[in-house]
């Protein structure tokens, strides 16, 4: 017969192996596809998901708590599953579950499709600029994961083996339940109150004369006239056509070569590099 430490210690060990197992298995098969098993933490356009990240966080954990519990019900005796999950913990996985979708559909009613995907520093930035809403749902998540093991282990300790039936994961407090929830209020809030997003998507033709008219196409330009920069020169405000949300012309300078460009709104400043860029296949050259 098992002591209480040997119980939970043996099924402590079972369980991390489990896990590591899951997490192994997983990461060979996404292997296979050349993919990485961080990957299922990214959104469908390769970008970084802070929502993802906490789901795929607390399904681990879960995992872990849950396999403990089953073991030490198992190994002392108890063979039914422990099919009891808190509903303060579904309530918050929940969450992030319809976060995620929602976050997506924001993101590119209010950006645009998006570019080529950023690192895992993406998570915490909203519109490439540093996000509280974002900081805070990180840091919520990574504090409520720690207490929430705290609360487990707690359990484990004051635990009576002579009453196993009664061994359940215990429940997260419902005040981080609530702090979790206004996080992810706030994530998803700062979507709605971010600026849009400004971006270049082209450049027109792709060869054109000095003097004749050449078109940029994007994003929230905005219907206030801007600058052009071409290489380290500002084009004259004379040049500039048009000027619309999606659509700039403007008259090509004297130069000649290819250049790099700029577009400012604002405090706002936009750069296409236009030679050998991954982002926009399009090169103007000017003769």
């Amino acid at each position: 017969m098992l002591t209480k430490g040997q119980l939970i210690l043996a099924s402590v060990n079972l369980s991390a192996i489990v896990s590591i197992i899951i997490v192994f298995v997983s990461w060979r098969i996404f292997k296979k596809s050349n993919k990485s098993f961080l990957d299922v933490a990214k959104g469908s356009d390769g970008w970084p998901s802070l929502a993802l990240v906490q789901f795929l966080c607390w399904t681990l954990v879960v995992i872990f708590c849950f396999t403990t519990v089953s073991l030490i019900r198992y190994l002392g005796g108890v063979l039914d599953i422990p099919g009891n999950i808190p509903e303060n913990l579904l309530i918050l996985m929940g969450l992030s579950v319809t976060v995620t979708p929602i976050s997506a559909y924001i993101s590119i009613k209010k950006y645009g499709e998006p570019g080529k995907p950023g690192g895992w520093e993406s998570m915490l930035l909203e519109n490439e600029q540093p996000s509280l809403s974002r900081f805070q749902m990180f840091s919520w998540t990574i504090l409520s994961i720690f207490l929430y093991l705290l609360l487990f282990f707690s359990t484990l300790k004051e635990l009576d083996i002579t009453k196993l039936q009664d061994l359940f994961l215990p429940d997260i407090d419902s005040t981080l339940v609530w702090l979790m929830g206004l996080s992810q209020g706030a994530y998803v809030g700062g979507k709605f109150m971010s600026p849009p997003r400004i971006s270049i998507t082209g450049i027109y033709p792709e060869k054109v004369s000095k003097g004749k008219t050449a078109t940029i196409t994007g994003a929230n330009f905005g219907t206030d006239k801007g600058s052009i920069i071409i290489g380290k020169e500002t084009i004259s405000r004379e040049d500039i056509k048009e000027w619309g949300e999606n659509r700039i012309d403007f008259i090509v300078p004297d130069f000649k070569g290819k250049y790099d460009v700029a577009v400012l709104v604002g405090t706002k400043e936009v750069k296409m590099r236009l030679v050998d860029t991954n982002d926009v296949q399009k090169k103007i050259e000017i003769e």
